[in-house]
């Protein structure tokens, strides 16, 4: 039987899997923008006499995983979530978290063509170029 598998990873590598230089991109970017949220956090801290701290970062979805594909849009989703100590949000409900967090972002983000989204489940940062962070927010 004839071994096709060298010729499966080359298909994988070439038009599957996102390169490696795109993913350490991407990763970059994400990095980038928990910074951005400290800072706009220790901002908001400040005006508004607050003392919210983040406990824990977590990456997560495919770019964690490692399973990040190609895509002819650039339509990447880059997952983080973002842990706070229950007592550090207090009586603070899901909504308003996020739109805390929102706030927060949208200090360091004002170069964006578009603010800080709050959705459903997280607060989403898009890039121009198509691709995006989603900040969900754990207590």
């Amino acid at each position: 039987m004839y071994d096709c598998s060298k010729e499966f990873l080359k298909f994988y590598q070439r038009h599957v899997v996102l390169p490696a230089e795109q993913q350490n991109h991407l990763r970059k970017k994400r990095r980038l923008n928990i910074n951005r949220l400290k800072k706009g956090l220790e901002e908001y801290n400040e005006e508004k006499g607050t003392d919210f701290k983040i406990a824990e970062e977590r990456i997560q979805g495919s770019l964690a995983m490692h399973t990040i594909v190609q895509n002819d849009s650039n339509d990447f989703d880059i997952d983080v979530g973002i842990v706070f100590e229950a007592d550090n949000l207090a009586n603070r409900g899901a909504e308003s978290t996020r739109n805390m967090f929102r706030n927060a972002l949208e200090r360091k983000t004002n170069t964006f063509t578009d603010e800080p989204e709050v959705k459903t489940s997280c607060v989403r940062l898009k890039y121009s170029e198509g691709y995006h962070v989603d900040f969900a927010i754990f207590r």
